[in-house]
C-alpha cells in the first residue's frame, strides 16, 4: 500500500490548518456573510490596537502631573468654536487631554476585563472539576451555591 498509485486519493490529501478549519466552519461562514459583524470586528481591533499603543499615539500622558495645566481646562473638541488644535477631543476640568485619557483608560479597561474573565474561568473550571470528581453532597452543595449566585447576581 505504500505505492502512491494504490493509495486512495482521500488519503493523500493533507490535513487543513486550524485557520482553514475555522474559515470553513459554520461560525466562519456566518461571520463572513454578516457585514455588521465584520465592521464591528474592525472597529474593535482598531480600538484595541490604539489602546495598546497609547504611549506612542497619545499626545499627552494623563498620569504625568507635570502635564496638567489648569489654564487649559474645559476646552471643547476641535469641531466647536473656541477649541485649541492641540486638544483634539478637548480637555476636562483639570486640563487633561481627553483623547489621551480615553486611550489610556481603554487600555486599562481591556486589561481588567481580560483578568476578570481569566479569574472567572479558573474558578468556574476548578469548582466544576471538584464538583464532578467528588460528587454526592459536595456536588449538590456547590451546585446550590452556583444557583444562588446566578439568582442574586
Amino acid at each position: 500500500m505504500s505505492d502512491p498509485a494504490t493509495v486512495p486519493s482521500f488519503v493523500l490529501k493533507s490535513t487543513p490548518s486550524r485557520w482553514a478549519r475555522l474559515r470553513d466552519s459554520n461560525i466562519g461562514y456566518s461571520f463572513r456573510r454578516n457585514p455588521v459583524a465584520i465592521v464591528s470586528m474592525v472597529v474593535f481591533l482598531a480600538i484595541t490596537i490604539a489602546a495598546f499603543f497609547a504611549p506612542w499615539i497619545a499626545p499627552y500622558d494623563p498620569y504625568d502631573p507635570a502635564q496638567i495645566d489648569i489654564m487649559n481646562s474645559e476646552y471643547p473638541p476641535i469641531w466647536i468654536d473656541g477649541a485649541l488644535p492641540e486638544f483634539m477631543l478637548g480637555t476636562d476640568d483639570q486640563g487633561r487631554d481627553l483623547l489621551s485619557t480615553i486611550l489610556y483608560g481603554t487600555r486599562l479597561s481591556i486589561i481588567i476585563g481580560i483578568c476578570a474573565v481569566a479569574l472567572q474561568a479558573f474558578l468556574g473550571i476548578s469548582i466544576g472539576l471538584i464538583s464532578g470528581y467528588v460528587g454526592g453532597r459536595t456536588d449538590s452543595l456547590l451546585m446550590r451555591l452556583a444557583d444562588i449566585q446566578l439568582t442574586v447576581f
